[in-house]
């Protein structure tokens, strides 16, 4: 649906967005577009520049200027980033420029994160947007007491819970868990996530692969010295590796 207000009003254009009419009763148009909307770390992205004139006289003069937020930086196109002019644009008819960006190690993780472009040149500055999501895995370790020792020299039981906060698959995980002096292992119970198994050689949990908001839990039980009777004993577990 579209239709104009007056002559130098307003049209609606395509149920999106308001777009200036110009003295020569046309219409500018003005589009961004990314090629992959939710990329991970490290990857580049193509952003693509969209001017467009329906109607009225050919329109020159026209500029355009993509500044990247911050965590994309430019990697190649446009003729004068972070600016592009664009040729003299006639009535029907549609221009694109294309520019490369590379998703670095500051960008925002599992979040939008918003581009804009503002083009130049037509009856009125015309801004266009596009948005990326940064996939990324996002591992938290927590570890809880689930059993204390009921008599004097008894067990007790530990979980230890990995979670995949993330967006994306996370591979090659592996927790450390070294008893302190005074524990011994007695047993343990993983679940959770695909090819999780613990070691008690070595304390180390290891995980082949989790799903994005997947958890592993590691159930593991120990004897306590009786001579650890009152005292404080601490038994941390934390994250030593991702593929």
């Amino acid at each position: 649906l579209s239709y104009s207000l007056s002559h130098g009003g307003y049209m609606f254009f395509d149920d999106v967005k308001l777009y200036p009419i110009g003295p020569d009763g046309g219409v500018l148009t003005f589009t961004k577009t990314v090629d992959d909307p939710e990329p991970q770390l490290g990857q580049t992205i193509h952003y693509t520049l969209t001017a467009c004139k329906t109607g009225g006289a050919t329109v020159s003069g026209l500029v355009a200027e993509d500044l990247l937020p911050p965590g994309v930086a430019y990697a190649g196109g446009l003729n004068a980033w972070p600016q592009h002019s664009f040729a003299p644009l006639a009535p029907g008819t549609c221009q694109s420029a294309s520019m490369a960006a590379t998703v670095d190690l500051t960008a925002p993780l599992n979040m939008p994160v918003t581009n804009c472009a503002q083009l130049t040149g037509g009856p009125a500055p015309l801004t266009a947007c596009a948005d990326i999501r940064v996939l990324a895995t996002d591992l938290a370790v927590a570890k809880t007491v689930i059993a204390m020792p009921q008599t004097l020299g008894g067990t007790a039981t530990f979980r230890v819970t990995v979670t995949n906060l993330g967006t994306i698959l996370a591979t090659g995980v592996e927790v450390l868990d070294v008893l302190p002096p005074g524990m011994t292992y007695v047993s343990h119970v993983v679940s959770g996530g695909s090819g999780a198994a613990f070691n008690p050689g070595n304390g180390k949990l290891t995980v082949s692969s989790m799903l994005a908001q997947a958890t592993v839990t590691l159930d593991l039980t120990v004897a306590v010295d009786p001579a650890l009777c009152g005292a404080g004993v601490a038994n941390t577990a934390f994250l030593t590796g991702l593929a």
